[in-house]
């Protein structure tokens, strides 16, 4: 892992709620990726694998 950040769904405020994001991996090489999520105090990591 090289630990450059590859893309950002999204980087702003939202509203309390329920949300789903579709995330493109086609640009990306197969591999090993972390995915990142925080709000407010909550912060979530999760290993995912984009197999091509």
């Amino acid at each position: 892992m090289l630990g450059k950040e590859t893309s950002s769904l999204i980087n702003r405020t939202v509203e309390a709620g329920e949300y789903i994001y579709d995330f493109d991996g086609s640009s990306l090489s197969s591999g090993s990726y972390i995915c990142r999520m925080n709000a407010g105090s909550f912060k979530k990591e999760i290993m995912m694998v984009l197999v091509k």
